[in-house]
């Protein structure tokens, strides 16, 4: 399991470890405080990534400070205004930073003072691409994507695969926004990502964020079932059901009417499950529907398919029920004294 340490939203530092990773500054400085948060991935598909930590904020004092902004109090004989340049800007150097001043004599720190972000102008990062709550949302509730890099001023677009139109257009002068989605439909499930430019028609665009699968629960729609190569099958011969809906993830169900016992149960990751029958028999004709659940004993299943009409058809068959008849008497003949039975 890999985890990710980030800092004001931005990797910075990451570990193997199975179940909890330690994250150590060795030399704390003024330029290590900001607001850290983390979270954990799976190491042979990073993908699949756990929503982040709350944020943990860092307040680094000492003699050395580091101010980018004032810090609320007025300068005075006491506490003057004090700058420190950055010099040669470089990517690191990007992210929040707020300051603190303290006394000689009093070794406690004042508040910092509200936070300023720094981004760069000339040099596009890979943004990443997150969602609040969760990735798995239910039908009707709120969720929002936050798309967010180390430049800001810029405008920051959100696709959904297989989708022309962009899903939302943000232009803000901060390095994240936010892309709320009120309320969720069936239609919201997908994969998405995000990119962003400094503006203007001619910019060129950053690379696009990790693709970031969304999936709406709390719905079952009504399967559909269809057979192939017909409901008219020759005794003898091969048939397959098709159980397809709109949910992904879960378990369908084949039924024919009048038995206890359903025809076939498949558990599948996509939104339609085949049912194959081979060398069919007289038996095999009859009504037959299906559904589906999300999995677990508690679920709740779809309603079922439209009933579909299976018949079976050839001469076989009749010369099937024939000799299956005269088995039967043969058997009855069998059983009777000799004399008594009449065929």
């Amino acid at each position: 399991m890999t985890f990710t340490l980030l800092k004001s939203g931005v990797p910075v530092n990451e570990q193997q470890a199975e179940k909890e990773a330690s994250f150590f500054l060795p030399s704390v400085s003024i330029i290590n405080a900001g607001s850290y948060s983390c979270f954990y991935s799976d190491k042979m598909d990073p993908k699949k990534k756990s929503v982040a930590s709350d944020a943990l904020d860092l307040v680094a004092t000492g003699k050395k400070m580091r101010p980018l902004r004032d810090s609320g109090f007025k300068s005075t004989p006491s506490f003057p205004n004090i700058s420190d340049p950055i010099e040669s800007v470089r990517v690191q150097d990007a992210g929040l930073y707020t300051c603190i001043y303290y006394e000689n004599s009093v070794p406690k720190a004042s508040e910092p003072s509200e936070s300023l972000n720094i981004c760069l102008t000339d040099f596009l990062t890979k943004p990443s691409l997150t969602v609040q709550p969760n990735s798995n949302v239910s039908l009707g509730g709120n969720m929002s994507f936050h798309c967010q890099t180390s430049a800001c001023g810029t405008r920051f677009t959100l696709y959904k695969e297989g989708e022309v139109i962009a899903v939302g257009i943000v232009n803000s002068t901060q390095n994240k926004v936010e892309f709320l989605i009120n309320p969720v439909t069936k239609n919201h499930s997908g994969s998405y990502k995000c990119h962003y430019h400094t503006g203007g028609h001619n910019s060129i665009p950053s690379m696009f964020s990790d693709p970031l699968e969304l999936l709406v629960t709390g719905f079952l729609t009504k399967p559909s079932l269809t057979v192939r190569p017909s409901a008219n099958v020759s005794l003898g011969g091969n048939v397959t059901f098709y159980c397809q809906t709109s949910a992904c993830g879960t378990r369908f169900t084949l039924h024919k009417e009048g038995e206890e016992r359903p025809v076939g149960t498949v558990d599948s990751s996509q939104n339609e499950a085949e049912f194959l029958i081979s060398a069919v028999s007289k038996n095999h004709t009859g009504s037959y529907r299906c559904h589906h659940h999300t999995g677990g004993s508690n679920s709740t299943p779809s309603m079922f398919s439209d009933a579909l009409e299976v018949l079976v058809t050839g001469e076989e068959a009749l010369l099937g029920r024939a000799i299956e008849w005269g088995n039967g008497m043969w058997e009855q003949c069998e059983r009777r004294p000799r004399n008594v039975c009449n065929v």
